[in-house]
């Protein structure tokens, strides 16, 4: 089963951001370009299987929350097709209140 969680990540910059879950996560996220993600975006992982995304919560066509469920959240980070949520989770928990999971959902 997997499992598509999304968090929340208080940082100053989505840059500050990406340096927060490359040290918890041990990674590297790669940065990409994109008007539909709304500028610059952060990802790691093959979309085929496991993948996260890194990006601020802003719809750049209507210049409102891309997630409206969340509207005060800035920088967001999408877990998707994830057979290790838990693992994860416990991963992002070592940031302390930096990072707070919005939503967790097995597909």
């Amino acid at each position: 089963m997997s499992f598509y969680d999304l968090y929340e990540i208080e940082a100053e910059s989505l840059a500050g951001a990406k340096a927060i879950l490359e040290r918890l996560l041990m990674c590297s996220f790669e940065e990409r370009e994109s008007t539909y993600h709304g500028g610059t975006y952060y990802t790691f992982g093959d979309e085929a299987g496991e993948h996260f995304m890194l990006k601020e919560n802003r719809d750049p066509f209507e210049d409102v929350p891309a997630e409206d469920s969340f509207p005060n959240s800035k920088l967001l980070l999408y877990v998707n097709e994830t057979m290790r949520s838990n693992e994860l989770h416990d991963a992002l928990a070592e940031s302390g209140d930096a990072i707070t999971l919005l939503r967790h959902e097995d597909l």
